[in-house]
C-alpha cells in the first residue's frame, strides 16, 4: 500500500491514520506495511532522470500561468483541459531562466493503451487522450 503524502502541507499522521482506518473499514488489506510516497523521493527522482536519458521523458518548462492559459484555452474550445506538448521535442537549452523543468513522460500519441484492470477488466485508452 502506498501513501500519497507528498503534498506536505496535508499530509500528517493523522490523514495517514484515517486512510489506514477507513480501508481497514472498508474490508480491505494489504501485503506489508504502508509505504511512503515522500519518503521514496529520492528514488522515483533517479528513476524520472534515466527516463530523460533514455528519451522516454522530457523536461517541460511551462510557468503555471501558462500551464493555466494553456488549460483554459482547450475548455474554451470545448476540449479536456491536457498540456499540449509544447516541449515534448525542445531542446532543454532553450529553456527559459529562473523556470524549475518538470518530467513529463513521453506517451504515445497515436494507437491505444490497453490495461487489464482486476473489476472493469479490459480498459482502453486512446492515446491521443493521454496527457
Amino acid at each position: 500500500l502506498r501513501i500519497e503524502d507528498t503534498d506536505r502541507e496535508r499530509s500528517t499522521d493523522a490523514a495517514t491514520s484515517a486512510i489506514l482506518d477507513g480501508l481497514t473499514w472498508l474490508g480491505l488489506s494489504w501485503d506489508g506495511d504502508a509505504v511512503s510516497q515522500f519518503e521514496r523521493a529520492p528514488r522515483h527522482r533517479e528513476v524520472a532522470e534515466e527516463l530523460v536519458r533514455l528519451g522516454k521523458a522530457y523536461y517541460s518548462y511551462e510557468t503555471s500561468a501558462e500551464l493555466e492559459a494553456m488549460r483554459e484555452a482547450a475548455r474554451a474550445k470545448g476540449l479536456p483541459p491536457r498540456y499540449n506538448g509544447h516541449w515534448r521535442e525542445r531542446d532543454p537549452s532553450e529553456a527559459p531562466a529562473g523556470v524549475r523543468g518538470a518530467i513529463r513522460i513521453k506517451a504515445p500519441t497515436e494507437g491505444e493503451t490497453v490495461v487489464q484492470d482486476r473489476v472493469q477488466g479490459e480498459v482502453r485508452f486512446p492515446n491521443k487522450d493521454l496527457d
